[in-house]
């Protein structure tokens, strides 16, 4: 947007700012643990509606999920152990350091636990968000360890009621942040007295969270005993037996020996899918030696049939990210700065370390269970953010905020034929929306399917599916999304699959009937796609460093193409007990049997029920601002140079919209009227809470005006700049350094 002259009653609400009287306050910016029992009984929830949305997750745990770790079947239960907690994901708004520490196996694991060393360790929004968004529950962390651990212990079971107080406070804040569960982590001895009193501590807080939260979980780590010596038993034995049958599961140690696993399932008898063996990524005594060898200790656990607790599933980031630290540097040599290289060599680095255990423990969970369904593959940060193909800051604004993260793919090649050699990665560096994009990339001769993800989503008694796809592609090939829905027969009956294709380039989508796999008839069910826009252009080659094999593709679009699947034009089944169970990809060569390089980017995949329509953006309420401080910056020579501004926004919105967009305009004086002239709009930052925080943001000393404009995102759509609402603030003309200050 270019210069402009405009009134200030055009646009948005307008405050006429006198000097403020108090300073801005720092609302609780930064998510913390509880470091003892007075803190953790002194606990309370906030009361005022901008706390509620500003610490409340919003993100509900799918009804697919809610058995979690008490499902049938072997399980996985991630512990994070990252540095000790609450570093760049802390900040609730979000950080701005794009290096931070995220996960993106959500399909791997059934639980996730958030740990660090402090005695209440409480999942920080972004991870429970985060967590949620694909069914998996979140635990959070009792801890308490050695001699100060002895002391809290000492209090905290100091009588029955205050061991019920402890009780009560910790359903209250795991209701509040709505997060799953607890581990119980009591890595110090006890007195004789205080062990009886921890045993009825365990028994009461498994109930008082099982009627607070059905579906959660209690669990209990190995290591202090029922004689209250601390004495890891590596085992279920009946030194830990009694707290193991007071609650949801046990954790064992992880420092058990080959053999032990068929032991330790024999001793947990029914209940051996509620024992987890610990296993450690940084090997420290676990069986396998951890590291790239993690997968040998799930292995063995895996053929006893047993549950695993993989604790310090970050080793791959650390392994790297200290590295960098340390001036290490990178395998490919490349040389823009060793921590942004060593991130992006990490992404490969964990996949590698994901993969091993994908293959050894063969079990995905599904992550897409409901419609509306919208992701663009963001891993939760980023160099920059992009809307809609565009950088929102021509220079790029870093940021950190798992409450953005996006569903997760859990790619995979479907492909027997030696002559296709292809990759499929979500990109570290451009995208559609957010921070990633989706790639399929390499040699195609022959069509070549790639899932995208593993899904449950229940068609009954619904109208039809709305499919929205944004992708870009070299020439020469063509891509087709693919709804794989099954529904199960009787037992002597075969399962009966369709495959729904819909070309994202073309003129046509086809539908074919088998069991396996798709087939590729012309067959025109479904008429046109609906709309095809063009976005923002991409350049593919710029996706990855690596990408030299693929020419230039400046100047191609991103391609948004809309579907309808109206309930008529498919066999009556699918829309009576069907279930869509994967969503995938398939690429191919325009030109049957030729064989050819291939660069397709997906961008964004929104679902939607034609019966439910997707939400639409719309104006959030009024921007109230809030704690207003405004300074004038000088010089050494006392003499005015520029002008600093702090405040807070707030606003209410549609409790469907999550994800706001914050711009910011500055004005000068027009000395010919009465008028402003505006600047450019400038990208300030998207959060997912109705509450901004401008911390002494730099202007310029001619300014006498800042708007603050505040846009919605809803799936893969965002409001224009001009659209939103926005709030005026104009200045007084003060240039005395004493009247710049607040009275």
């Amino acid at each position: 947007m270019g210069d402009a002259t405009e009134s200030m009653q055009q646009e948005g609400d307008t405050c006429h700012m006198t000097m403020p009287e108090t300073l801005v306050q720092d609302m609780c910016g930064e998510f913390s643990p509880l470091k003892d029992v007075d803190e953790l009984l002194s606990w309370k929830p906030a009361q005022d509606y901008v706390s509620r949305e500003l610490y409340v997750p919003y993100e509900k745990l799918p009804k697919l999920r809610v058995e979690g770790l008490q499902s049938d079947g072997e399980k996985i239960l991630c512990c994070h152990d990252m540095q000790g907690g609450y570093l760049e994901d802390r900040h609730v708004l979000g950080g701005r350091d794009p290096h931070g520490y995220v996960f993106r196996h959500w399909h791997a694991i059934d639980g996730f636990v958030y740990f660090s060393h402090h005695f209440i360790t409480i999942p920080p929004p972004g991870w429970t968000n985060a967590a949620h968004k694909h069914g998996c529950p979140i635990l959070g962390t009792v801890i308490t360890e050695w001699d100060e651990g002895r002391r809290l212990c000492s209090d905290m079971l100091s009588s029955r009621s205050k061991v019920e107080r402890c009780v009560q406070q910790l359903v209250n804040i795991a209701l509040y942040n709505r997060f799953d569960g607890w581990i119980l982590n009591i890595e110090n001895a006890l007195e004789t007295d205080e062990v009886s009193m921890m045993l009825e501590f365990v028994s009461l807080l498994t109930t008082a969270m099982h009627t607070a939260i059905p579906h959660s979980h209690v669990i209990w780590y190995d290591a202090v005993t029922i004689e209250g010596r601390l004495d890891w038993q590596n085992s279920l034995t009946k030194m830990n037996r009694p707290f193991f049958e007071r609650c949801d599961g046990i954790w064992i140690n992880y420092t058990w020996k080959e053999g032990d696993p068929n032991r330790i399932r024999d001793a947990a008898g029914e209940r051996r899918g509620d024992v987890f063996l610990g296993v450690d990524c940084f090997g420290r005594g676990t069986y396998g030696g951890g590291g790239m060898n993690t997968y040998l200790g799930l292995e063995a656990v895996k053929n006893a049939g047993m549950n695993v607790a993989l604790f310090g599933c970050c080793w791959p980031y650390q392994h790297y990210m200290d590295k960098a630290q340390n001036g290490a540097p990178s395998a490919n040599g490349d040389d823009d700065g060793p921590l942004s290289t060593m991130y992006r060599e990490w992404y490969d680095f964990d996949d590698e370390f994901w993969y091993r255990i994908d293959k050894v423990w063969n079990r995905r969970r599904q992550t897409i269970m409901t419609l509306p369904f919208s992701t663009d593959f963001s891993i939760g940060s980023g160099s920059a953010y992009y809307s809609a193909g565009h950088m929102c800051d021509p220079v790029g604004s870093p940021w950190y905020n798992l409450s953005l993260q996006s569903v997760q793919s859990t790619p995979w090649i479907y492909d027997s034929l030696h002559t296709n050699v292809m990759t499929c990665f979500v990109t570290k560096g451009t995208a559609y929306n957010r921070s990633n994009c989706f790639v399929i990339k390499g040699g195609v001769g022959e069509p070549t399917r790639v899932r995208l993800f593993q899904s449950y989503i229940g068609l009954a008694g619904k109208h039809g599916i709305s499919l929205r796809c944004t992708s870009a592609m070299s020439k020469g090939i063509c891509l087709r999304i693919v709804l794989k829905v099954s529904r199960n027969l009787n037992a002597s009956e075969k399962r009966e699959t369709v495959m729904l294709e819909l070309d994202c380039i073309g003129d046509r989508t086809t539908l074919s009937l088998q069991d396996s796999q798709p087939s590729f008839s012309s067959t025109a069910l479904v008429k046109h796609p609906s709309k095809q826009s063009k976005n923002g252009q991409v350049c593919l080659n710029t996706l990855e460093k690596d990408a030299d094999d693929i020419k230039p593709l400046e100047g191609h679009s991103w391609i948004s193409c809309e579907f309808g699947i109206p309930a008529p034009d498919v066999p009556a089944w699918v829309f009576e007990e069907g279930c869509i169970t994967n969503i995938d990809a398939i690429i191919r060569p325009l030109t049957s049997g030729s064989m050819c390089k291939c660069h397709a980017a997906i961008g964004n995949i929104s679902m939607w029920f034609m019966n439910e329509p997707f939400p639409q953006c719309s104006p959030v309420g009024p921007i109230i601002p809030e704690n207003v401080d405004l300074r004038f910056v000088f010089d050494d020579s006392e003499t005015s140079v520029g002008k600093e501004i702090t405040l807070s926004l707030v606003w209410e919105s549609e409790r469907a919209i999550r994800r706001f967009q914050v711009w910011m305009k500055t004005a000068i004086q027009n000395p010919d009227n009465d008028h402003l002239i505006w600047g450019d709009a400038k990208y300030l930052s998207t959060i997912t809470a109705p509450i901004y925080i401008v911390r002494n943001q730099r202007l310029d000393l001619d300014v006498v005006a800042v708007r603050f404009f505040v846009l919605t995102e809803v799936g893969d759509k965002a409001q224009p700049v001009r659209s939103g609402t926005s709030v005026t603030l104009t200045f007084p003309e003060v240039h005395d350094k004493e009247e710049s200050q607040p009275s």
